[in-house]
């Protein structure tokens, strides 16, 4: 699975490493045998965020890709120009099927004939 996320949580920003809401994605994931993996982008700071809120969100992250055996990506604190090289990595990656696609218009299929 992939996370785009930056690891904080808006109604709780502080840093919290027990915070319940990790222990749960982790506990879900680990029972559902999902590895995830974290692209963490940057939300807009409200005005009580320091540097400690944004390395206690990736650290959040990390704890939640360590415990299902995936990776957290990121670069620095900020939001990298572009994921390309973030998503190149996974699909060089052997463990992650990935099927990337273009966006298109939804079309009803034919009906399966049996």
């Amino acid at each position: 699975m992939l996370l785009l996320s930056d690891g904080v949580d808006p109604e709780n920003r502080r840093f919290d490493p027990d915070d319940p809401y990790v222990q749960s994605a982790i506990n879900d994931s680990v029972r559902a045998g999902l590895v995830v993996y974290t692209l963490f982008g940057s939300t807009a700071p409200s005005a009580d965020d320091s540097s400690i809120t944004v390395n206690g969100g990736q650290s959040l992250l990390n704890e939640l890709t360590d415990a299902t055996g995936g990776y957290s990506y990121w670069a620095g604190t900020g939001n990298p120009v572009t994921f390309k090289p973030f998503f190149d990595d996974l699909d060089s990656d052997s463990r992650v099927s990935t099927r990337w696609s273009s966006p298109r218009r939804w079309r009803a299929s034919p009906p399966l004939n049996r």
